[in-house]
């Protein structure tokens, strides 16, 4: 299998977001205390705009793309509050409209649901803002249909020692600690974790029905930690990460 595209950036991936063929990614550069954000059309199969948030460069995260809207949240360093702040950006980077004293709480068929200091439920319409009111089409929702994610599995899980098993038996891989999985189609995709020089390696098995082996990629090694999500699926593609800065896709 080949490689359709990739993308490499300055900072860590560190999120991603995704919305009408668009993705939006999160980076984080921690020696310069940069977070920058970067639209990429996957039809064009190029990034069509990068930028910093309005708050402060480094205290600040995409918390959704939705809707054509990239929507960010901010820090309280003085409260220690996640996501104190909210703001919205069109797929150019721009700002339409910001609210620094709410704090983000799910997406409805209305709107975006934020709460005031006073502990308030607002709804967020086209930059105004009305009491919530939990009607039938502003209960929470999802964002986005066309994105598959691996079920994560870890080593208390049955099904975990099940997929490490098979790993081993037939390739001699010893998965340990965590295992993404997801059946997609005709192929089967596994990230899993192995110890290599006492550090943790993450590799990427894709695999037709039969087992066959399609592809075997390393996704990233010297690791200390697992991770999970390590993978996603938009329409027909795979999405993965790779040494924490590159993203590529492949046409499953």
């Amino acid at each position: 299998m080949e490689i359709d595209f990739e993308i490499s950036f300055e900072g860590l991936i560190w999120n991603t977001s995704y919305s009408n063929a668009q993705l939006c990614i999160e980076c984080r550069e921690g020696e310069k205390l940069d977070t920058t954000f970067h639209v990429l059309d996957l039809k064009l199969k190029e990034c069509i705009s990068a930028f910093y948030g309005c708050f402060d460069k480094w205290m600040t995260g995409l918390e959704l793309f939705h809707n054509h809207q990239i929507i960010l949240h901010g820090y309280d360093k003085e409260q220690n509050i996640h996501k104190k702040g909210i703001a919205f950006y069109n797929t150019t980077g721009e700002l339409e409209y910001q609210f620094d004293y709410l704090t983000f709480q799910f997406i409805t068929n209305d709107g975006v649901v934020a709460i005031d200091p006073n502990e308030k439920l607002v709804s967020i319409e086209n930059g105004e803002l009305y009491e919530f009111n939990a009607t039938e089409n502003a209960k929470p929702t999802t964002t986005e249909t066309d994105v598959v994610l691996p079920i994560h599995y870890t080593a208390e899980d049955p099904h975990f020692t099940t997929i490490q098993r098979y790993l081993k038996e037939s390739f001699q891989k010893e998965a340990v600690h965590g295992i993404d999985y997801v059946e997609f189609n005709d192929k089967i995709l596994i990230s899993f974790y192995l110890y290599d020089n006492r550090k943790l390696k993450n590799e990427l098995f894709i695999l037709n029905l039969e087992g066959q082996l399609l592809h075997h990629e390393t996704l990233d090694e010297q690791l200390s930690g697992i991770g999970y999500g390590t993978f996603f699926i938009i329409k027909e593609a795979l999405f993965y990460i790779q040494n924490k800065k590159t993203l590529r896709s492949i046409t499953l």
